[in-house]
């Protein structure tokens, strides 16, 4: 997107990641964790002016996850409450927990219409570089 005016320069975007990866109730009381506090969050933070939200899927435990059935449910409950009002973006975030073919595989699967990725992880030996290589290409020409 090329922005050729001040006004359009000037813009800002609110984009909100309110749980991260780490933090736990104990950090926060009022840290959202569940998919019922997330949707919560997700509308009071679009209400306020949000663009875009940053999600952190939590496990049943409480437990950062990337596994795809916690993030396709956690993903379509934001999103189906949003709607278009708001784009929802899926962290990738290793965490030390997960491997490159596991952040990969939770992208294929979900189709967020955003995500965000740490290349550091993802690059973590020669295969997984031209593996991860081969993943952005293909995102990049199904744009999901």
């Amino acid at each position: 997107m090329v922005m050729d005016s001040s006004l359009e320069r000037s813009r800002v975007a609110i984009i909100v990641a309110p749980n991260g990866a780490r933090k736990t109730k104990q950090d926060h009381l009022n840290l959202p964790m569940s998919m019922d506090e997330m949707v919560a969050e997700a509308k009071a933070c679009q209400r306020a002016g949000a663009a875009m939200i940053h999600l952190h899927t939590r496990d049943t435990a409480g437990n950062h996850s990337l596994e795809i059935k916690d993030n396709l449910e956690m993903y379509h409950a934001v999103k189906d409450a949003l709607g278009d009002a708001m784009l929802v973006q899926l962290t990738t975030e290793a965490v030390g927990m997960y491997s490159p073919q596991q952040q990969i595989a939770l992208i294929d699967a979900v189709k967020p219409e955003a995500a965000s990725f740490a290349l550091r992880e993802l690059f973590l030996m020669n295969k997984a570089k031209i593996k991860a290589r081969r993943f952005f290409i293909e995102l990049l020409s199904k744009r999901y």
